[in-house]
Parts: structure tokens; C-alpha cells; sequence
């Protein structure tokens, strides 16, 4: 029982009567906040008294269960809207990509590494880093979409992740936030992340290289780093009112795109390669 009021907390403090109701709500995945809590900051410069509520780390699912319940006007996910989320009226536009990496706190002496490392990493047969410290992977649910994007560096990382996820005493996080929490505190941790995370909260995390590719926007946009999360902003099904919308519209502005390239987001037109 405490595990199903925990996960339906959020959706009862957003859709809770007097919880900030004069106020866009905004909310969803971890990846996206850090940017979108900048550009809030930057539209409410612009637009004196404008309404905007605090904007909350839910994740994806919940997210667009609250959107669907209309208890969110806007939501953010990191992935398209699956056909029962359309049928009930949600609408989602991609706003960003960003490049998904493995990362490392800044106190690390590392800057690159191999998928062969990466793997090794997972599987357990390398236990220290050149500095001498003790490798720690950072895991995330088996269901999660990190851990998605994790094995699609290759098979035989793919492999390892799934020992790494059946030993015990392994480090697992439940949130994007709280992966880069891990990361930032524990010598010789790795883990997944996003360059756009990492830039718009000024986390002390490096992204490191891969394969000799060094894991940037510019890299991102022309296919020499292929690994990425695409990021959405999703309406419900009554719309986001008038000042939701003025704020999406803010978002896809030249404003908001400059902003989003400053923090490690591909903005549109993107070229699908």
C-alpha cells in the first residue's frame, strides 16, 4: 500500500484544489527540468506576473497519467506518445534532443573510455580505474528507458548491464536526478546521464568520450554521436490555457532555442540521419 500512495502522491499534490491553481503546471522527467526550470526563470523576466508554477520532477509515466487526468498542463516526457495517449487527447511536440552519455564527477581523472571498457565496467571484470579507483557503475531500473539507451551501445554492453542488474549490492537509481546525485558523491561512480542535465543544473559531472568521440551538440546533430534522449512537452487534452501556450510558443522561440543550445539540446529542424 505505501508503494501506491508514493506513486500517486505527485498526481495528488498537482490535481490538489488550491495547490498553486492560478498557476501552469509543469512536470515529468528528471532529464528535462533543469533546462525548462531555466527557461521559465527566462520568461518570467520577460513577462512580468506571468503565471507559472514550480516546476516538478515526476517522470515520464507520471507525467502523462497526471496529463491525461488533467492535473499537469504541460508535461515532459522522453518518449513518443504511445497510441492510447493520443487517442485520449494528448499532443506532444519534440522540442530538443540531447546527447545521452556516461558520466563521471569532475573529480575523476577520466575523460574517455571504450565500449570494451564500458563493458567491462558493467560486467565486473574491470574493478579499478587507471587512477587507482575502485569502478562503480550506476544502474537504473531494468525498465527504465536509461537502461534502454544503455544497452544500445552495443551488445556486449547490453550483456553486461543485465549481470550487473542481477548481482547484488549494486548501485541503482531510481531517477535521473538522482543518478547524477550518485555519480557527483561517489568516487570512481559512472553512470548514464544527459550532456543537457549536466549543463543546465551545473553539475559537477564530466561526459565522457566514447570511442574517441567526444559526446557535444555538434557531434549529436551530425551522427558521429548517435546515443540521445529526444525530449517532448505534452498537452492534455483541454489544452495548456493562454499562458501555456504563450509558454510553449517561448520555448520553440529563437529566445529559447539559444538557451537550450547553451545547455546541451539539439533544437529543431532536425535532420534525421
Amino acid at each position: 500500500m505505501r508503494y501506491l500512495i508514493a506513486a500517486l502522491l505527485p498526481l495528488y499534490v498537482l490535481a490538489a484544489p488550491g495547490a498553486a491553481a492560478q498557476s501552469v503546471r509543469i512536470a515529468g522527467t528528471g532529464a528535462a527540468v533543469g533546462a525548462i526550470e531555466l527557461l521559465v526563470a527566462e520568461y518570467r523576466r520577460a513577462h512580468p506576473g506571468a503565471r507559472l508554477g514550480a516546476v516538478e520532477a515526476i517522470g515520464s509515466g507520471g507525467a502523462l497519467r497526471a496529463a491525461r487526468a488533467g492535473a499537469l498542463d504541460i508535461a515532459l516526457v522522453v518518449r513518443p506518445l504511445a497510441e492510447a495517449d493520443a487517442a485520449a487527447g494528448l499532443q506532444a511536440v519534440e522540442y530538443a534532443r540531447t546527447p545521452f552519455v556516461m558520466a563521471m564527477s569532475t573529480k575523476s581523472g577520466m575523460t574517455f573510455l571504450t565500449r570494451a571498457q564500458l563493458a567491462a565496467a558493467y560486467a565486473g571484470s574491470l574493478q579499478v580505474w587507471p587512477d587507482g579507483t575502485r569502478v562503480r557503475p550506476v544502474l537504473r531500473p531494468a525498465d527504465d528507458i536509461d537502461t534502454r539507451h544503455l544497452k544500445a551501445f552495443g551488445p556486449e554492453v547490453g550483456s553486461a548491464v543485465d549481470q550487473a542488474l542481477a548481482r547484488a549490492g549494486m548501485l541503482v537509481a531510481s531517477t535521473d536526478r538522482e543518478a547524477a546525485d550518485i555519480l557527483e558523491r561517489t568516487p570512481g561512480a559512472i553512470g548514464p546521464s544527459t550532456l543537457g542535465l549536466i549543463l543546465s543544473e551545473k553539475r559537477a559531472l564530466r561526459a565522457l568520450a566514447l570511442d574517441g568521440v567526444a559526446p557535444t551538440v555538434q557531434a549529436l546533430a551530425s551522427g558521429a554521436y548517435p546515443h540521445q534522449k529526444r525530449l517532448y512537452l505534452v498537452t492534455g487534452p483541454k489544452g495548456p490555457g493562454t499562458e501555456g501556450a504563450r509558454f510553449l510558443q517561448y520555448v520553440t522561440s529563437p529566445a529559447g532555442k539559444a538557451l537550450l543550445q547553451r545547455t546541451g539540446h539539439l533544437v529543431p529542424p532536425f535532420r534525421e540521419k
